[in-house]
């Protein structure tokens, strides 16, 4: 979109009415000066993200989210100079179903998902995490998580050669999942394309998709297989990524395939961890075992080695960020509008 055209639509969103946005977007598809698609994303940020967001930020107020609606779609003619959007898609996991924006990173060919903000309780109940009751998933805690794009995959083989980074990958496949690679290796791809970790609060919030059970799918773990590649069905190996069912999100492989790095340092339980979907920087001051040395990273999802129960979508792990292992990767993300807040 060029300048004189993110003008003209910018002066549409000013008037904060949506027909008139609308009427001016159909007319300049008609003049063929904007594709459908792209038609479809910048309607999309500008009145579904921003309605979906509503019900959860209480403290919007009259004409708080015409501010939010305009800034979203503001910051969607920023995205279009590096992603190409490829449409609006309803995905159906289950009894769960989402309209979500899908578009192309254009320096890594990767797909990446809209994720629409909202409101989710973080944590379970029951306090079962990966390794048990070293890895507590408790207290459960409400958490608000801002409009977000994200990897709808982890980061292939094919997206990490672009770069020419160095890794110690165990299997070679331009579509399957890059691994071998360390936390800080990936934070060196990641920065290069302006790309960043997902918080561990925005990972589970956008594996699980509204689910309220341990899965996207619910809690019938007889429909793993149809949604991950862990220890019953991998051959001990990973797979080219989307093969499997995809969530409600419309992201591919969250249960199974490759464990996924997050931002956070490791914490042992939620205690005082935020609860706006910002990662969790702040270093632990007590070693509470063996495995939490301050510097470990998170690790969430199952991989291709891991037990049915590993795979739970409130399952965390952890890993030192210089440690590399086939068993890990990461997912892509990047922030839509920095300051949500600001524009209440």
């Amino acid at each position: 979109m060029d300048e004189a055209l993110r003008a003209a639509f910018r002066e549409a969103v000013s008037s904060g009415r949506e027909d008139a946005e609308t009427r001016h977007l159909a007319a300049l598809a008609r003049a063929g000066e904007l594709d459908q698609e792209t038609l479809e994303f910048l309607a999309h940020m500008g009145s579904s993200s921003a309605r979906a967001l509503a019900p959860h930020v209480p403290e919007l107020e009259l004409g708080g989210l015409t501010r939010v609606r305009q800034a979203l779609v503001q910051r969607a003619t920023e995205l279009l100079s590096d992603f190409r959007p490829m449409g609006i898609r309803e995905f159906v996991c289950g009894q769960l179903s989402s309209r979500i924006a899908v578009l192309e990173h254009l320096p890594t060919g990767l797909p990446f998902a809209l994720i629409p903000g909202g409101r989710f309780e973080m944590g379970s109940r029951t306090g079962a995490g990966f390794r048990g009751p070293k890895h507590v998933v408790q207290p459960v805690r409400s958490v608000r998580v801002a409009p977000f794009l994200l990897c709808q995959t982890p980061c292939t083989q094919a997206a990490w050669d672009r770069q020419s980074a160095q890794d110690d990958r165990r299997w070679r496949s331009p579509s399957n999942p890059i691994e071998g690679v360390s936390w800080t290796q990936a934070q060196v791809f990641l920065s290069h394309y302006s790309l960043r970790l997902p918080s561990e609060a925005e990972w589970e919030y956008a594996c699980l998709a509204g689910s309220l059970g341990p899965y996207c799918f619910g809690d019938d773990v007889g429909q793993l297989d149809q949604f991950a590649w862990y220890r019953e069905n991998s051959a001990v190996r990973t797979h080219p990524v989307a093969l499997k069912l995809p969530n409600a999100f419309g992201l591919y492989d969250v249960h199974g395939n490759v464990r996924e790095m997050c931002q956070d340092t490791w914490h042992a339980t939620y205690d005082g961890a935020p609860c706006d979907g910002s990662p969790w920087e702040a270093p632990q001051t007590e070693r509470g075992d063996d495995w939490s040395w301050p510097g470990y990273r998170v690790v969430r999802s199952g991989g291709w080695g891991a037990l049915a129960e590993m795979c739970s979508g409130r399952s965390r792990g952890k890993l030192g960020p210089e440690h590399m292992s086939p068993d890990f990767s990461f997912r892509p993300a990047l922030t839509v509008f920095e300051g949500l807040s600001a524009a209440l």
